[in-house]
């Protein structure tokens, strides 16, 4: 099999590997690059078929990768012991769609979208014992985007009505409604009780970068650009932001914004090609991503030196 691009890296919690999706545009698999040798590792195999293994993402204890599959003819939830290599389908009892999911702090459950009866619930999962069950579900809302707040206590998430950011308790209790925005994406600091929110006002407005308080329960642009933000990222220790900036015009760029200053720095201006997906080494310094539409491959930027590196495919 010729594998002609690499994309979506999620770096190890160790520092050593880097998890990314190879294939041909009709199919992919999940690799694993040795940061320290130099060289990539196959770690899921479908045979040849025309399915898709991706968005691989790392347990916090560095343990396992889950990532999303389609094999079967419906999107899964999956996860890889690295070390074995021997893949377990965690949403098999579902033949419809199970999506975007978080890992709790302690690698032990995760949090995910899950289709049923025609609506979209958010779904709680013990890696280790199996359990499975519904964390919320509402009459007339589907929900996606959750993730785990700092502390573990709530689980956030918005709708795919995009109506608002919304908290439960992990225990599925007590479910609110935190803004009436135009919110489509939420992702909660690692570290501090605050969560980054793609997001607009109203329907007609740009979409921005926000940042919502839990404590505070404020809500404050951090971007304010006629650029449109997608997917951001929180850095390891809560204190920055990276994501990606589509302007009007031209290739789309890694920003890596500070929480506190608001200060913002393009890390991909020379490269002069669209960049996406960054993921942060566990010590904060470097920040992977994936460059160029057409034939992707994985790069790694140093915040300390500003050296930007191809990881090229073999």
């Amino acid at each position: 099999m010729t594998y002609s691009n690499s994309s979506q890296p999620d770096w190890s919690p160790r520092g050593n590997w880097l998890a990314v999706v190879r294939g041909n545009g009709t199919w992919s698999e999940i690799w694993l690059y040795d940061l320290e040798q130099n060289e990539y590792r196959q770690l899921t195999d479908h045979a040849g078929t025309e399915d898709e293994d991706f968005w691989p993402q790392w347990s916090p204890d560095g343990n396992y990768i889950a990532y999303l599959s389609s094999r079967n003819n419906s999107l899964d939830i999956y996860v890889i012991d690295p070390r074995l290599g021997k893949p377990r389908n965690l949403t098999a009892d579902n033949p419809l769609y199970d999506g975007y999911f978080d890992w709790s702090s302690d690698g032990r459950k995760i949090v995910y979208e899950s289709e049923h009866d025609g609506k979209v619930d958010i779904y709680l999962l013990d890696i280790l014992t199996g359990e499975n069950r519904v964390l919320v579900s509402h009459p007339q809302k589907s929900f996606k985007r959750p993730c785990w707040t700092w502390n573990g206590e709530h689980v956030v998430f918005t709708t795919f009505a995009n109506d608002g950011l919304w908290i439960v308790d992990n225990t599925g209790e007590n479910l609110q409604q935190l803004s009436g925005q135009y919110d489509i994406w939420a992702a909660c600091s690692p570290k501090t009780p605050y969560i980054a929110v793609l997001s607009r006002p109203q329907l007609d407005a740009n979409q921005d970068l926000w940042l919502y308080d839990l404590q505070d329960l404020t809500y404050v642009n951090l971007t304010n650009s006629p650029d449109l933000e997608l997917y951001p990222q929180w850095s390891p220790n809560g204190e920055a932001i990276a994501f990606y900036s589509n302007p009007p015009t031209g290739p789309t760029d890694i920003i890596v914004l500070d929480v506190s200053t608001h200060e913002i720095k393009n890390i991909t201006q020379e490269l002069e090609l669209s960049a996406r997906e960054p993921t942060w080494s566990p010590s904060g310094t470097e920040i992977g991503f994936t460059a160029d539409l057409a034939n992707p491959t994985v790069w790694v930027f140093d915040l300390t030196s500003d050296e930007l590196v191809e990881i090229k495919p073999q």
